[in-house]
């Protein structure tokens, strides 16, 4: 079974699961389709969009009991996508926001337009208080479809990245799925996760993804992107190695 690293499943809280109905049916067609662990990851914009992890925890029990009564074997854990911010290191501190199921691993979120000024510090100062930033898919980002090395530099200092599995099917372009087949092949991607918002188009289906790898990258082993690394967040483990695929 896969698991899921960034999924807005949540019931009506940002833009995913408009209602519970809608969180289910999703819960649904990840499982039909391999995934059995899913972290919820609803966004959370400073000053915009933020939701208390107690709301998040809350809802992630609520769904997971809708999930016992419809029989779905799909777990679903909390976390959010924090958007990048100079206060982020702040918020982290003050217990303002949810690390992906209560670890060390935080998912952050950068413009797609381009990377602040403020990132280093940011990243920096949050892997001095332990944390260990994820970066949600930097494929979209224009800065990196311009210049990938960035991210082998981000890599190399201990930052981990995750691409959608909707860059890798073209659902974004062809840019897009160029930077993000580019990426995995130079092993500086850790996670593929479906950044799912609906029971359509951007769906918790990770299934089409897995396809086009397994054509494009046919000595690669998938079993790191999407499961052992996911699993270490889900348990606060290390992830070892630098995300360069198994030939």
């Amino acid at each position: 079974m896969f698991v899921d690293i960034h999924a807005h499943i949540l019931p009506g809280i940002d833009d995913g699961a408009k209602d519970m109905e809608t969180a289910v049916q999703m819960l649904k067609i990840a499982c039909r389709n391999g995934t059995g662990h899913i972290i919820a990851t609803p966004h959370y914009i400073p000053g915009e969009t933020q939701y208390h992890p107690s709301l998040v925890t809350e809802l992630c029990s609520k769904l997971n009991m809708e999930a016992e009564k419809e029989a779905i074997p799909c777990t679903v854990y909390p976390g959010s996508e924090i958007f990048i911010s100079p206060d982020l290191p702040r918020l982290y501190a003050d217990n303002q926001v949810i690390t992906l199921n209560h670890s060390s691993y935080l998912l952050i979120e950068m413009p797609m337009a381009g990377i602040p000024t403020y990132t280093d510090s940011v990243l920096y100062e949050l892997q001095l208080m332990g944390v260990t930033p994820i970066i949600a898919h930097p494929e979209r980002n224009q800065d990196i479809i311009e210049e990938p090395v960035i991210i082998k530099k981000l890599v190399e200092r201990g930052i981990l990245t995750q691409i959608n599995a909707g860059s890798v099917t073209g659902l974004y372009g062809k840019k897009v799925q160029k930077t993000a087949l580019k990426l995995i092949k130079q092993g500086l991607v850790h996670f593929i996760a479906s950044d799912a918002h609906t029971t359509h188009t951007r769906t918790p289906d990770l299934s089409m993804a897995i396809h086009v790898l397994r054509k494009k990258m046919r000595r690669m082993s998938l079993d790191g992107l999407l499961l052992n690394n996911g699993l270490n967040v889900i348990h606060n483990k290390k992830i070892e190695g630098d995300g360069i695929p198994d030939a």
